[in-house]
């Protein structure tokens, strides 16, 4: 049996931040259908995106690992977002230094 080439060949950074984003059933899209349900929007930007692909890469789990990435980043926000329920909490930010562990995302009301 041949060997296909994807199998054989990690992803790239860019091939990572399209499994996260580009898929109907994308983890992106998956996590911000999940805050609606809780009438919060959530917007990971392209520098952040980036930031979780470069992770996966970096501990060598690749598309695999992006879940556990995202859910790892994102189970304190929505801890914080059941919270705030009463408080009308409205949107969540994930930014690249969400992502590095130097600050949390930011959220806030409109």
């Amino acid at each position: 049996m041949k060997c296909k080439w994807w199998l054989s060949q990690a992803l790239t950074e860019d091939e990572l931040m399209e499994v996260l984003t580009r898929p109907r059933n994308a983890l992106s899209r998956q996590y911000e259908a999940m805050f609606q349900m809780s009438s919060v929007g959530l917007h990971l930007t392209q520098a952040a995106t980036r930031a979780i692909a470069r992770a996966a890469l970096e501990r060598g789990t690749g598309a695999r690992g992006l879940r556990s990435i995202m859910e790892g980043l994102l189970q304190p926000v929505m801890y914080e977002v059941g919270l705030s329920l009463l408080h009308s909490l409205a949107w969540v930010v994930m930014v690249p230094c969400c992502v590095t562990g130097v600050s949390p995302c930011k959220v806030g009301k409109f």
